[in-house]
């Protein structure tokens, strides 16, 4: 059981994050609004017994998460500090080469407080690298000059067991079916930044989109028409669009018609 006083840090974290006024739509179809954070009238007891209410817009958003996995999941149940939970799920965002930040940027994105770059490095970073190291598939090296601190992201040994061999292996697969797609259908570059994003980072995005190209492929060939008669944004589209027709076919779809992935 988590401790009393890491239970109403967590409690106090998640009621003022991302706090502000939001749109929502009641059981009735009606537009509300609602001032509040992710969870709002946090209680619990020493039984162990905890309850909080949730808006429907966050519950919504919460349930479509594109980025989740059950690497993420895992990490729930095996870090404490809840801010390196959401570090994680920003580090997953970075591109692959990085990125140099401020440290009051830091500070003000997760909450903290510390100030040098020093200490965030060695008292945040450290111990945010060291679970990760042993818990999530994405870790990372930094290092800061001045105020800058600089982090760089790296594919870890994965957790599940699967080595880095066959991480690369799967990498490389994935290059080269964005490479097919690109060349295949014309995609300029610009058209390949959402794509290629959805599809390398998102394995059940990558799944769904692999379905929709099937299917597109078979609807094609029935009718005769080459497949290559679709270039650019006009290919993206009816992916896009078989995308949306296979997602709502499913038990998420029933409940979030609009939660699918936007690929363009």
């Amino acid at each position: 059981m988590a401790q009393p006083g890491r239970l109403v840090e967590a409690y106090e974290f998640l009621a003022r994050f991302k706090m502000g006024w939001y749109k929502s739509v009641n059981s009735k179809g009606k537009e509300i609004r609602t001032f509040g954070g992710l969870i709002s009238n946090p209680s619990y007891d020493q039984r162990g017994y905890t309850s909080f209410l949730i808006s429907s817009y966050w519950l919504k958003k919460l349930m479509i998460i594109p980025e989740y996995n059950y690497i993420l999941y895992n990490l729930v149940y095996n870090i404490r500090n809840n801010k390196h939970i959401i570090f994680a799920i920003w580090l997953s965002k970075l591109p692959e080469d990085g990125t140099v930040i401020k440290l009051s940027s830091l500070n003000k994105k997760f909450g903290l407080n510390y100030k040098t770059a020093n200490d965030f490095c060695f008292k945040f970073l450290k111990t945010a690298k060291i679970n990760f190291n042993r818990y999530n598939t994405l870790s990372f090296n930094y290092h800061y000059k001045g105020d800058s601190i600089f982090i760089h992201p790296f594919f870890n040994k994965m957790v599940s067991g699967t080595d880095m061999s066959e991480h690369t292996a799967e990498k490389s697969k994935i290059s080269k079916r964005l490479y097919y797609f690109q060349k295949r259908y014309g995609l300029e570059e610009r058209e390949m930044l959402q794509f290629s994003y959805q599809y390398k980072t998102i394995p059940q995005t990558r799944g769904l989109i692999e379905k929709a190209f099937g299917e597109f492929i078979r609807m094609n060939r029935l009718k005769g028409v080459k497949s290559t008669n679709y270039q650019g944004t006009a290919f993206l589209n009816k992916i896009q669009e078989l995308i949306i027709q296979l997602y709502r076919e499913t038990k998420m779809g029933e409940i979030l018609p609009n939660g699918y992935p936007v690929i363009l």
